[in-house]
């Protein structure tokens, strides 16, 4: 590498040989650090500035032409790394857009270009965060141990269709790949739980209190549904659903191992007779972490982007977002249950597996393999959606604070959300005839095989 294209933490390194030379003239000294004597003489000058730079490996301690914003941007990244949450791209972009209306920045706009150049000016690598999994080799080291010394006692008395991972996730369900996280309001979350062996719970939803009423005359839902101000879950919501699976389980003469994070909704819970809880320490890696709830995520999107598709093919003149705004909590709810019942339970197990619970076999991948892996169409973006954008519309929500212990400050979002909801118009016995005559003759008229359409 040419010496003058050393970067900073190069820099830093000459210094430091060069306080290590005793009695050395700075001709002399530049000559046994093989630099130049004017290149030594300006980083003698610049020493300070080298020092203090946060990322070393730049070759200019050089800021953006946007360093007001910018520096506002990265204490407030900081922060919320500091409450050990996951921070993304989208919840980054969204920030900073936030910050420039603040400033009065009507001129700024979150080009791609810009954020890149952000990220590595600030040495900032973006990962794919997944909840509570460990953020430092020490946490793994940790619950490695606790995994191979203290789970194969606890699991003892407990065939894999009984050991459970319950864990919640945010999700807009509203929200468009073109959408950033601020432009998200409409929201729930949902408490996904599933076995060892890869059975499936009912999903459990939390929503807001809607300002229409969707669910006028809806005699049955296909989910658990329940409402609070801030569609959270809290330890009342919580109990309540064990206490309701607890009363099946004592029916079906079963009791069960639920893996749960040791969050506020999740501790200080009453004792169940078929059900004991065991908390995990906050930075454990959970199965529903290792791609459960992500691979519920894909489907939903696409369940998602193939009824706006469907409503926007009726409606030539519509547009994407104003078409997702009119798809209700219903059904919502209704593609939420899609979405759950195509996880399969092979995924599920494998989950488990990498997250060490059970025995890992020459099947199971690990959690990369299983989420990203190149070539799996389970995974893959719908036509016509990049990769990338497809992984941003994944983890839109990823920060959703769905819990009371986790709630952190959402892009400064938490008192301007609205949440309207159509109030639909249900359908009469005689529209509801009218329409299947009409899908009769359609049938004749356009299908090749009857069979189905018999039955």
């Amino acid at each position: 590498m040419p010496r003058n294209d050393m970067s900073l933490l190069e820099k830093g390194n000459v210094l430091k040989q060069y306080d290590l030379l005793e009695k050395c003239t700075q001709r002399q000294a530049a000559a046994k650090l093989g630099v130049s004597q004017s290149l030594l003489n300006k980083l003698l000058k610049t020493r300070h500035e080298i020092e203090s730079a946060e990322n070393k490996h730049r070759k200019r301690n050089r800021s953006g032409k946007d360093e007001d914003l910018e520096k506002v941007l990265k204490k407030w990244y900081v922060e919320v790394l500091d409450k050990n949450a996951p921070v993304n791209g989208p919840m980054l972009k969204s920030k900073a857009v936030s910050i420039a209306e603040k400033l009065g920045r009507s001129d700024f706009k979150v080009t791609d270009g810009w954020f890149s150049r952000w990220l590595r000016r600030e040495n900032i690598a973006l990962g794919k965060p997944r909840g509570d999994q460990p953020q430092t080799e020490t946490d793994k080291k940790s619950a490695d141990q606790w995994i191979a010394a203290e789970w194969p006692g606890m699991r003892e008395n407990y065939a894999p269709r009984d050991i459970y991972n319950a864990h919640e996730t945010g999700l807009y369900f509203r929200a468009m790949p073109e959408h950033t996280r601020c432009d998200c309001k409409e929201r729930v979350t949902l408490l996904c739980c599933a076995s060892m062996s890869g059975e499936k719970i009912t999903l459990l939803v939390i929503g807001e209190k809607a300002n229409g009423n969707c669910f006028e005359n809806v005699r049955k839902l296909p989910v658990d549904f329940e409402t609070n101000k801030n569609a959270c879950m809290t330890r009342e919501i919580f109990t309540e659903w064990l206490r309701k699976w607890n009363e099946r389980l004592a029916i079906e003469r079963r009791r069960i191992l639920l893996l749960v994070s040791s969050h506020k909704p999740h501790s200080d819970l009453p004792k169940f007779d078929n059900i004991k809880i065991l908390n995990l320490p906050t930075s454990f890696v959970q199965p529903c972490d290792q791609g459960i709830i992500r691979m519920f995520k894909v489907h939903y999107r696409k369940e998602m982007l193939k009824r706006t598709i469907e409503l926007i093919e009726n409606n030539k003149e519509a547009q994407t977002n104003d078409v997702a705004k009119k798809i209700t909590l219903l059904e919502a709810l209704h593609l939420a249950n899609e979405a759950w019942n195509l996880v399969s339970s092979e995924t599920i197990v494998n989950c488990f597996k990498t997250a060490g619970f059970s025995p890992r076999d020459s099947s199971c991948r690990q959690v990369m393999s299983i989420t990203c892996a190149p070539g799996n169409n389970a995974f893959a973006p719908p036509e016509g959606l990049s990769e990338a954008t497809f992984n941003d519309w994944l983890g839109i929500d990823e920060n959703f604070a769905h819990n009371e212990s986790n709630s952190i400050e959402e892009a400064d979002q938490n008192d301007d959300r609205e949440f309207e909801d159509q109030v639909q118009k249900v359908p009469t016995n005689e529209e509801m005839l009218n329409a299947l005559n009409i899908l009769r003759k359609g049938v004749q008229h356009y299908a090749d095989s009857f069979a189905e359409h018999y039955a």
